[in-house]
């Protein structure tokens, strides 16, 4: 559902309608047995997974690993398998024409978990309060922050957001999309931080039965039911298995039912009767950062280091072969990607950028050495580059080792070091990634996240930094225009495809692997650990 503009006498007689209409409360309903279906054949679907952090408080977990709540908990917003934006806890929601005010109608009747009462506005201040928390792993926390003091709560089943500048994507914000559970008030004020460690209680079709820490989860479809879906698996467990060697021999033994493997490894699956279930949409951007490139103006920046000069950046994009990439180690698969994040079905997307890219980015490795050789490094310099692991794409660190061996082919001395996501993410945030490069693949950001989070130098990665992109932020933020957020953007992709802020590579469809036995279909928009598993078809 799109954000729908308040038209009609001024926002002051349609907050007042809005109010009255939503001033009662609806009686509690009986919770009422789940309806008979036709019995899977398997009770419990098993989905093999890697998982580096393990936590049921979800404020506590990073957006790569928090999807294993998306059964329990439920968002304001959904982000459906076909990557549309639609209601959840939210029946439905309004935006201002200049982006400022936003009315979100609460659902109501809509159970906790456990007898814990009903869903209502408190719950969801409350989420934004725990969402600020000194210890929260958050990457959204400005942004709570900003909602949390500039919420105000009509009653139980309607909030208003009067936000001091624009905000287009509000819905998208509180959506699935990042994981933005609504947690429990009554639970936590009842049992505190450490009930919550204890047990998760959300609003889910299923409900938390049992974790083991560094073996497994397992969910359980809720005893009622459920007002938005039934579960056509009685459980749900996720299986820790880090290694993919051990996934696909799980999956063959059927021990796991579902798992994402290496792309190579997919053959030796099929052969034993199981079938690739392909995303619906591209979610996975895979691409190389150069650490370091902060403001000038910055005490942590470091002119020494040789990709802060342009030069350098093309240099080591024209020694990186990527059809060879996507052809052997990909087997084939992703789409071109011509500017980090960009694409062609989102905001700012520019069609000259292909018609330059092969001149501007293609393979062309004595080029690269004449442009090392020009920017003052004839003989090559050293330079660190970081493999690390990520469950979206287990042929990450082989990518990163063929790039590090094209950019050896130049002249560039590369130490390879293998480091977890989690010593990654704290060097991002504390800006301490001067002089290291990195191979990474992670998920679909949305208009504005593409600069707040990766190219703001007040943002949270900081992955590229320059006054020029600091200026269309602010531009972009300023306006509820979506033609003019549109062509900022777009000057913002050809200012970060001229100075090769980065290392594009693909645009990867996320693949998983099922056992046609149990799994009959599974529609997803792909993200990780496998989203949407309250809508997987079972086999009968």
């Amino acid at each position: 559902m799109r954000p729908k503009p308040l038209f009609g006498c001024g926002m002051a007689i349609v907050v007042m309608l809005l109010t009255l209409r939503g001033s009662t409360p609806a009686q509690t309903p009986t919770p009422r047995p789940t309806p008979s279906v036709t019995p899977s054949r398997v009770e419990r679907l098993k989905v093999a997974v890697q998982l580096e952090r393990e936590q049921n408080d979800p404020i506590l977990m990073t957006v790569v690993y928090a999807a294993q709540y998306a059964p329990v908990y439920e968002a304001l917003v959904e982000e459906d398998p076909w990557h549309n934006f639609v209601p959840m806890l939210a029946t439905d929601w309004s935006m201002s024409p200049d982006g400022k005010t936003w009315i979100f109608n609460l659902r109501k009747g809509v159970q906790w978990h456990f007898g814990w009462g009903e869903f209502t506005a408190k719950d969801v201040v409350h989420t934004l309060q725990r969402h600020v928390r000194a210890d929260s792993m958050s990457v959204q926390v400005s942004i709570m922050q900003e909602l949390l003091e500039h919420v105000e709560v009509v009653n139980d089943y309607q909030i208003i957001f009067r936000l001091p500048q624009p905000r287009t994507d509000l819905h998208i914000q509180l959506s699935t999309r990042w994981y933005n559970a609504i947690l429990c008030k009554a639970y936590f004020d009842a049992e505190g931080q450490e009930g919550l460690n204890r047990k998760m209680v959300g609003t889910g079709p299923y409900q938390f039965k049992e974790r083991v820490l560094g073996q497994y989860l397992v969910l359980a479809r809720v005893p009622y039911q459920h007002w938005r879906v039934t579960p056509e698996f009685k459980e749900l467990q996720f299986l820790l298995v880090p290694e993919p060697t051990t996934r696909l021999a799980m999956l063959v033994r059927g021990e796991a039912h579902l798992a994402l493997i290496p792309f190579d490894t997919q053959p030796q699956a099929t052969a034993k009767g199981m079938k690739v279930l392909k995303a619906t949409v591209p979610t996975m951007p895979t691409f190389a950062m150069f650490g370091g490139n902060y403001l000038p103006s910055k005490g942590h920046y470091d002119p020494t280091i040789p990709w802060t000069k342009r030069q350098v950046r093309e240099a080591l994009n024209h020694a990186v072969d990527r059809k060879t990439i996507q052809n052997t180690i990909l087997g084939g698969r992703g789409e071109p990607m011509a500017v980090t994040f960009w694409h062609a079905t989102l905001p700012g997307w520019n069609p000259q950028w292909f018609e330059q890219y092969e001149q501007q980015y293609g393979y062309d490795p004595q080029r690269a050495k004449a442009l090392l050789a020009e920017a003052g490094y004839p003989k090559g310099f050293k330079a660190t580059y970081i493999l690390t692991p990520r469950p979206e794409l287990p042929e990450l660190a082989q990518v990163g080792e063929v790039i590090a061996n094209y950019w050896r082919e130049i002249g560039v001395d590369l130490k390879l070091e293998e480091r977890e996501f989690v010593w990654w993410r704290e060097k991002v945030l504390k800006e301490q990634l001067r002089g290291l490069a990195w191979t990474d693949a992670t998920v679909r950001f949305e208009d504005r996240d593409i600069m707040r989070l990766m190219y703001y130098s007040k943002g949270v990665a900081h992955f590229f930094e320059s006054a020029f992109v600091d200026q269309k932020y602010e531009q972009f933020i300023a306006t509820a225009d979506p033609q003019e957020q549109d062509q900022t953007l777009r000057e913002v992709g050809n200012h970060l495809f001229e100075e090769y802020a980065s290392l594009p590579l693909f645009w990867l469809y996320t693949e998983f692997v099922a056992n046609p036995q149990v799994v009959a279909d599974d529609k997803t928009s792909g993200m990780l650990p496998p989203r949407h598993l309250e809508y997987i078809k079972a086999a009968r």
